[in-house]
């Protein structure tokens, strides 16, 4: 369909060629019909153009709306990765407040194990003389933890605790064992009760001689006969023949 404007210049071409008559000679219908067809022919090309033109708009009104939904798209995620990174700062910022008191620590850490071990060191040496090359060999094998260079603080402090532990619970043990003693300078096999801290006590295999070391004392001292039958039982709970029961034993004063 034409637009409006070509009909209406169709129009005026057919007034002037029914005005016109014969006096407009014989040369001027062509000369209008040639005038009409141009006129034609450029209104079809002005709609053509017109039409492509409209086309490339809504291509480009399609582009904008997509790129303007990209671009809400796009600072959505601008914002999520700002809240992220903020995040991860504040997140490293507290990782680099932990390293720097983990530093602090490492300091402080190692003179505070030396010192723990002399002190556990000293503590053996005045203590009573029991699995003393058990204690030994864990002494020893802690003094060379706390020298190796490439062993890490927590290693050395997770072996220095297991030994103080150890240590702890000898206190609350009672153990019966075999010993070889000087007894009136002869070597002589008795059976050694190890009433936790609180004292050693030696039993003779025949019963004939008892004797104890409490705390703090250096040499074994003889006991008295009267404590016999409770250290003969003493020795038999300690190697589970006997139910437990309550005895009367010399404890001695422990040290502070």
């Amino acid at each position: 369909m034409y637009p409006m404007r070509l009909v209406f210049m169709c129009l005026v071409v057919a007034l002037i060629l029914g005005a016109g008559g014969p006096a407009l000679g014989a040369d001027k219908p062509a000369e209008l019909s040639r005038a009409v067809s141009k006129a034609v022919s450029a209104d079809a090309e002005t709609s053509r153009e017109a039409s492509e033109w409209a086309g490339e708009r809504a291509s480009l009104l399609g582009e904008i709306s997509q790129l303007r939904a990209r671009q809400g798209q796009l600072k959505h995620q601008v914002a999520k990765h700002r809240a992220y990174l903020k995040t991860q700062e504040e997140a490293y910022a507290r990782l680099e407040q932990k390293q720097a008191a983990l530093a602090r620590l490492n300091l402080e850490l190692e003179p505070y194990l030396e010192q723990a071990y002399l002190q556990l060191e000293e503590f053996i040496k005045a203590d009573l003389p029991f699995l003393e090359e058990e204690r030994a060999q864990r002494l020893s094998f802690l003094r060379r933890s706390l020298d190796d260079y490439h062993l890490e603080l927590s290693e050395k402090l997770r072996r220095l605790m297991e030994a103080l532990v150890v240590e702890a619970e000898y206190g609350n043990r009672v153990e019966k064992t075999k010993e070889t003693l000087d007894l009136d300078g002869k070597p002589t096999l008795v059976d050694i009760f190890r009433l936790g801290r609180l004292g050693l006590y030696y039993l003779t295999p025949d019963g004939s001689r008892l004797g104890w070391l409490p705390r703090g004392a250096r040499d074994w001292q003889p006991l008295d006969p009267g404590y016999h039958r409770s250290l003969v039982r003493a020795v038999e709970m300690a190697d589970r023949q006997r139910a437990v029961e309550l005895i009367t034993l010399p404890i001695g004063r422990p040290e502070q």
